[in-house]
């Protein structure tokens, strides 16, 4: 399938040999004048056969795209199907780490989306951007892949339908080829109802027109700067976003050189095409440096705090506490102890810091009510205030008691639904081991792979807690009826996730660690663990 001719729509091929025979001479005269882009950039013993195609094409069908959209999707099914036949399926990530693909599309008639404003407060705007998002875990059986092959061909195609070339993808044209592959497509109603709720719920799936992404989106960074989050590193490594310049050769005008009048056709092919597939991204690449410097002024705060949080630790402890054999009643009582002293040391600060804290859980629980009901782009505000509103109704309207610290409602609240602030603390200690403990020659490599491992392992148990919910039935339809009954929505995955009795299993694989580790890294460990309240 190398060869760009097959991908030709039949209908587009010249009729005959002498088929816009007055043509002809056109083409040779651009293909073959002085300094033509084909001797420039065509190998000779090829520029025969490109300058035929060339040929071939503009003597074809005009006014049409010239290449055929089902030839496409076809070739793009059996390409996917080739790259899972071939490998070892042997993982290169460690079990249970997010994969994930964001792919940029077009919907050409648009599709309507709420606007919340002051006045009026509420607007509806047509919104064409179409992210198609993909997120799997890696796991032990190559046989699961990143998603059906269908929802891949899907798309690739719909992202590379470049205005004219391809006509634009339609349903129709996937359900085609499902059909002549014989291709069971299960998922098909759950993956339209979250890549395109609003047209699933307006029952216009069949009239949707998919183009190239990049009409409106054409680097996407956003999509992956939002999934850096939660993936911590096994070892030290660079995070590099490559990003490949559509024009190399440089563009705008050179000092000291007279520029051509912009002409009818260039102002309209620049400004309807050129221009925006070419617009520089330099707000999004100014966000990556700016997040850059930001985790790099991180890293220093906390490497410098560390040595004073590990005194506080001992001393709050005793020096004795380390050589006590950890248990879970026992890991959960240091724990307990070290977070009220956490609280108390805060002061007035720690009221801020609860409140930060329960406002970000709040948009977490909404954020996942939303992916749930199918509407992962939407609005969270009206949930946020929702769920808000029920936990004052239950009680829930201060976080810390006339000592300073947190009341007996808030840490049941933190209890029942803070999987940012377990998974951070893992997450810490897991950066510890890959970044600054390996420099202790006391510590073999062979002790800080094991506990590497047993440390991804608890975190993909929380990971799973909110895997589990999102293919709950249920709760997809409590989460459709959130903003009535969010009680409900609060409720549920209190009792689904159970992250207190995903706690005690965490805390069972973290003593198993401990008890294999040797005491200096033993040592770091549990003062890591302990001091991550501070």
């Amino acid at each position: 399938n190398a060869d760009v001719s097959k991908l030709t729509d039949p209908d587009a091929e010249p009729m005959w040999r002498y088929a816009k025979f007055w043509a002809q001479p056109i083409a040779e005269w651009f293909l073959r004048r002085p300094g033509n882009a084909v001797s420039a950039t065509v190998s000779p013993e090829t520029r025969a056969e490109v300058r035929r195609k060339v040929s071939r094409f503009v003597r074809g069908r005009w006014f049409s795209p010239p290449f055929s959209g089902e030839r496409f999707s076809g070739m793009l099914y059996e390409a996917l199907g080739k790259m899972a036949e071939d490998g070892d399926g042997i993982p290169l990530l460690p079990p249970g780490y997010p994969v994930d693909l964001a792919v940029t599309v077009t919907d050409f008639r648009g599709h309507p989306e709420t606007l919340r404003l002051n006045s009026p407060p509420q607007v509806e705007e047509t919104e064409h951007r179409l992210p198609i998002c993909f997120r799997a875990r890696v796991g032990n059986d190559p046989a699961i892949g990143l998603a059906d092959r269908l929802e891949l061909v899907l798309a690739a195609r719909a992202t590379a339908s470049f205005p004219g070339a391809f006509p634009p993808l339609t349903l129709s044209e996937i359900d085609h080829l499902a059909e002549a592959k014989g291709h069971h497509w299960g998922a098909r109603g759950a993956f339209l109802g979250r890549i395109m709720p609003s047209h699933v719920a307006r029952g216009t799936v069949d009239d949707v027109a998919l183009i190239d992404g990049s009409v409106l989106v054409n680097a996407p960074f956003g999509a992956a700067l939002s999934a850096l989050h939660g993936r911590p590193a096994r070892r030290e490594i660079d995070r590099r976003f490559v990003y490949l310049d559509p024009r190399p050769d440089g563009g705008g005008i050179d000092p000291g050189t007279r520029t051509a009048e912009v002409g009818f056709f260039g102002a309209i092919f620049g400004s309807l095409s050129t221009i925006p597939r070419e617009q520089p991204i330099r707000d999004d690449l100014e966000r990556i440096a700016m997040q850059s410097r930001d985790a790099a002024r991180q890293k220093r705060i906390v490497m410098d705090l560390q040595t004073d949080i590990d005194l506080a630790v001992e001393k709050l402890f005793g020096y004795t506490f380390l050589l006590d054999r950890p248990t879970p009643k026992r890991l959960a009582g240091w724990r307990a102890k070290a977070q009220q002293a956490a609280a108390e040391r805060a002061g007035y600060a720690f009221g801020a810091y609860a409140l930060t804290k329960f406002e970000g859980i709040l948009d977490q629980l909404a954020r996942l009510t939303l992916k749930a009901s199918g509407q992962a782009q939407g609005d969270p505000a009206p949930i946020i205030h929702a769920l808000r509103g029920e936990l004052e109704a239950r009680g829930l309207d201060r976080l810390t008691d006339e000592h300073g610290g947190a009341n007996v409602g808030a840490i049941a609240f933190f209890r029942a639904h803070d999987t940012g602030f377990r998974m951070r603390r893992l997450e810490l200690l897991a950066r510890k081991l890959s970044r600054d403990w390996p420099l202790d020659p006391d510590i073999s490599d062979d002790a800080l792979d094991r506990t590497r491992d047993r440390l991804y392992e608890i975190l993909a148990l929380y990971y799973r807690a909110d895997d589990g919910v999102l293919q709950s039935p249920r709760f997809a339809q409590l989460a459709a009826n959130a903003r009535q009954a969010p009680g409900a929505v609060l409720d549920f995955l209190a009792t689904e996730r159970l992250l207190p009795t995903t706690d005690l299993t965490a805390e069972e694989l973290l003593i198993d660690a401990l008890e294999d580790m040797p005491k200096n890294l033993k040592r770091r460990m549990l003062l890591t663990y302990l001091g991550f309240p501070f």
